[in-house]
């Protein structure tokens, strides 16, 4: 069953508390996630005008635990509403075609993990189709993985630090979240 799942790590993990619950006699408790979703963040830089584009792989890794912080409810939220989904964010371990080698997508070979310097993509419109097709084009199969690309700057509409056009509009090509890499992180991180 977790022979293919983009987040193997973490399923093995399930998996080996499983069985170390049934050997003291704790059968039938299940630890961890009720669900683990695969991310693949794609980093869309324009290095010859802004080198703080490329953001740095600490700054990508904080922006997860920031994430699993929040769904589990472990940051000190004090809404009694809130619990833990026991939802598990976490970066893709294989590429769709299941292979591992991601230096092909990423020079640091940082899994779950793409770079791109694009200045033609670093700088995107929300409403431009053909900027939106492009970026799904080079995302990964939705239906695998939570796609988030990181880009400089959103110019329209102006002042907005990320969006996502599903399910708002169908018919838009990008299934996934768009974010400006000022505020992807946490603060400790984010220059």
């Amino acid at each position: 069953l977790f022979l293919h799942l983009p987040c193997q790590h973490l399923a093995n993990q399930i998996i080996q508390q499983y069985i170390n619950d049934n050997l003291i006699g704790l059968v039938g408790n299940i630890h961890g996630p009720g669900f683990v979703i695969p991310v693949v963040v794609h980093v869309i830089s324009d290095i010859a005008s802004d080198s703080t584009s490329n953001i740095p792989d600490a700054q990508i890794d904080a922006q997860i635990t920031a994430l699993n912080r929040a769904y589990s409810n472990s940051n000190g939220a004090t809404n009694i509403y809130a619990h833990d989904p026991e939802v598990v964010f976490c970066l893709a371990q294989n590429l769709p075609d299941l292979s591992n080698d991601w230096t092909t997508v990423n020079p640091t070979g940082k899994a779950g993990v793409t770079r791109r310097n694009d200045p033609a993509l670093s700088s995107v419109d929300a409403t431009n189709n053909v900027q939106q097709a492009a970026l799904a084009d080079i995302g990964f199969p939705p239906d695998r993985y939570l796609n988030i690309w990181v880009i400089n700057t959103i110019t329209n509409p102006g002042g907005v630090a990320g969006y996502s056009p599903q399910p708002i509009d169908p018919s838009n090509p990008l299934d996934g979240i768009v974010v400006v890499n000022d505020v992807f992180g946490d603060n400790t991180v984010c220059p």
